[in-house]
């Protein structure tokens, strides 16, 4: 991911996250192995470090969000991957480069549909960890992936992006 000039919170959060050591890797194993969306992903945690909970019904409605997903994104993904396979033996790396860009672009404008519908998703009181969770857990149920099998991967990235279980835990001494 690379910045953007456009202001966009989601987009600024993604960038920072994504470059944490083994976000990126856990993002594309659940990319690549449950076909779930990296920007998805990113989404839950965002929606619950700002204490909101993750509607799937917006996300499945929108159908901008599903056409760039579906006619764009995914195809030009998928002749990236090839072009990597094939294309780099046959010496055109700048293809290659110039498609992972396009393909980042596009994973920015639908960040920007993402962030639209952030503003009607629901409120919630829970802590920003529990919350994660239960975001990331709708998104597989939404998406018809068991997450039993994904559970570390999915505690590991709420370890990195909202910081380690020991962090966020507060004393309170009742001064004795």
């Amino acid at each position: 991911m690379k910045p953007s000039s456009e202001q966009n919170p989601f987009w600024d959060f993604s960038l920072r996250h994504y470059a944490t050591p083994g976000v990126a890797g856990i993002c594309l194993t659940l990319q690549d192995k449950a076909e779930l969306s990296v920007n998805i992903l990113l989404f839950a945690l965002w929606l619950a470090e700002r204490g909101r909970e993750l509607d799937m019904i917006p996300l499945k409605q929108s159908e901008a969000l599903r056409q760039c997903n579906e006619q764009v994104l995914l195809p030009l993904r998928s002749a990236r991957y090839g072009m990597k396979r094939i294309g780099m033996s046959m010496g055109q790396p700048k293809l290659y480069l110039t498609m992972k860009k396009a393909e980042l672009e596009v994973e920015r404008i639908e960040q920007k549909l993402l962030l639209r519908l952030a503003q009607g998703m629901p409120e919630s009181k829970l802590a920003a960890r529990v919350l994660a969770k239960a975001n990331l857990i709708a998104y597989f149920n939404a998406a018809g992936v068991d997450f039993q099998p994904w559970l570390g991967e999915i505690e590991r990235l709420i370890d990195l992006v909202l910081g380690e279980k020991d962090n966020n835990v507060f004393y309170i001494s009742s001064g004795e």
